[in-house]
């Protein structure tokens, strides 16, 4: 995999507590290990070779004929299976500031997450479709249509009839009905 996103594991400056307990609720089972784990589980390759048939020579030699296939996506929920601890536990590390070696970890492999989808769908590895839900679902990335937002109206519907002639005073309605005869004659002239 072609690395061009560094994260330096030197950087052990994790306060683990000597005797095992976490300030709140039962001992704590991180250690440092776990989040040099996560990195190895997200930094792998975009494919992987299986073998699809074994063919046994005469001589007794066997040939493997194998087929290059896509790895899965690493994941939280993968990587929190393998190590037998709940998504919700990596979470709560993930923006603990007693654990800043994890929360560098974490950040990462996002980043590593984000660029094994990227290059996987680029690549025509996962359906076009299932790569953009992906992306909206567990990267920043978004349709830029779906973050479109009309900011004048703060979010809020824009209906048809958002100005509301009866709150107008009389001088205004006058205006009002000055401007639009003006506008009515101009257009008017512009078509003869």
């Amino acid at each position: 995999m072609n690395k061009t996103i560094q994260w330096d594991m030197s950087k052990d400056d994790d306060k683990q507590e000597s005797d095992g307990k976490s300030i709140l609720g039962r001992p704590t089972i991180y250690n440092i290990d776990i989040a040099k784990r996560m990195v190895e589980f997200f930094e792998r390759e975009l494919t992987k070779d299986v073998v699809v048939k074994s063919i046994k020579r005469a001589n007794g030699d066997v040939e493997e004929i194998t087929e290059r296939v896509a790895n899965r996506l690493p994941s939280f929920v993968g990587f929190s299976r393998q190590e037998d601890l709940s998504v919700r536990t990596f979470e709560k590390w993930a923006k603990d500031d007693r654990k800043p070696h994890f929360v560098r970890a974490h950040k990462y492999c996002k980043q590593l997450q984000e660029k094994f989808l990227n290059d996987a769908a680029s690549a025509g590895l996962f359906n076009a479709t299932y790569a953009k839900f992906l992306a909206s679902n567990i990267t920043e990335m978004r349709d830029r249509r779906a973050v479109d937002v009309d900011h004048t109206t703060k979010g809020d519907k824009i209906s048809n009839n958002a100005f509301d002639m009866s709150k107008l005073s009389e001088a205004e309605l006058r205006t009002w009905e000055n401007l639009t005869e003006k506008a009515k004659t101009s257009d008017d002239d512009d078509k003869s």
